[in-house]
C-alpha cells in the first residue's frame, strides 16, 4: 500500500464501518421494539448509533493526523534534497580554480649551416596583449579596497561594500554586483561564505574586470576564457575560475 494513501485509507474504512455500525444497532433496537422489549430496543438503538458516531470522530481525526504527517514528510524530503543540491553548487563554486595548462614550448629552429647566405630577416609576430595592461588600464578594484574587503566579516558586508564603491554605470560591474549579492543570499543558508566573496572578486579583477557572457542554451557551455567545456549551469568556470553572467 502506498504510504502517502494510509490516512485516506484509515478514513475510508472508518466511515463504512461506523455507518454500517449504526444501521446495525438501529435495525437490533428496532427488532427488540417490535417484541415487546422497548425498555432494551431503545437503548440499543439510541446509545450504540451514539458510540458509533463518537468512535468514528476519534478514528477518522486519527486518520487525518496520519494524512497530515504523510504530506509533511513528503515536503521534508523534498526540501532535504533542494538543499542537497544547493549545497553540492555551493561546494563546487567554493572549489580553487584549477592552474591554467601551460602551453608546450615550441621547437628552436635549426641554425643554418656554416658559409650559407645571409637569411633575410623575419618579421616579428604581432604580440598578444597582456591581461595585465588590460587591468591597468581599466582599474575597478583597487588594491586598497581589496585590503577593506579582507577585514569584512560575511559576504553579505562586502556587497554592501561594493555598492557604495563602485559605479553601477558599468556593464561588468553590473554583473559583479549581480553575483556578489547571489552569494550573500546563499550565506543565509549555507553560512558565512566572505572567502567565497573574494574569491570571486580577485577573479574578476584576474580576468581583466570581466564577467563574461556565455550561451545557456545547449546542455554545456565553453569558457570564454580559457576554452574548456563544461556543464551549463555553472556560474563560475571551474577550470580558470571565470566568472560567468547569470
Amino acid at each position: 500500500m502506498n504510504e502517502s494513501n494510509i490516512g485516506q485509507t484509515i478514513k475510508s474504512v472508518v466511515s463504512i464501518i461506523c455507518v454500517i455500525g449504526i444501521i446495525a444497532c438501529v435495525i437490533a433496537g428496532i427488532a427488540l421494539i417490535s417484541q415487546g422489549l422497548g425498555a432494551i430496543g431503545w437503548p440499543v438503538m439510541l446509545v450504540g448509533a451514539f458510540s458509533m458516531a463518537i468512535t468514528y470522530l476519534f478514528l477518522y481525526g486519527f486518520g487525518e493526523i496520519v494524512d497530515k504527517t504523510c504530506a509533511n514528510n513528503a515536503a521534508l524530503l523534498r526540501i532535504e534534497k533542494e538543499l542537497e543540491t544547493l549545497k553540492q553548487e555551493n561546494r563546487e563554486e567554493s572549489r580553487p580554480a584549477a592552474a591554467p595548462e601551460k602551453a608546450p614550448a615550441k621547437a628552436q629552429p635549426a641554425a643554418a649551416p656554416a658559409g650559407s647566405s645571409t637569411s633575410k630577416p623575419k618579421p616579428l609576430a604581432p604580440q598578444q596583449p597582456k591581461m595585465e595592461a588590460a587591468i591597468a588600464s581599466k582599474e575597478v578594484i583597487s588594491k586598497e579596497m581589496m585590503s577593506d574587503m579582507q577585514e569584512l566579516k560575511s559576504a553579505t558586508e562586502i556587497y554592501d561594500y561594493l555598492s557604495q564603491k563602485l559605479e553601477a554605470s558599468d556593464e561588468d560591474t553590473q554583473e559583479l554586483l549581480k553575483v556578489i549579492h547571489a552569494t550573500a543570499v546563499s550565506e543565509k543558508t549555507y553560512g558565512n561564505a566572505s572567502n567565497n566573496a573574494l574569491t570571486k572578486i580577485k577573479s574578476f579583477v584576474k580576468h581583466g574586470n570581466r564577467v563574461f557572457s556565455v550561451d545557456r542554451s545547449a546542455p554545456t557551455l565553453i569558457c570564454p576564457a580559457c576554452g574548456k567545456e563544461q556543464n551549463a549551469n555553472r556560474t563560475v568556470c571551474i577550470f580558470c575560475g571565470a566568472l560567468f553572467r547569470q
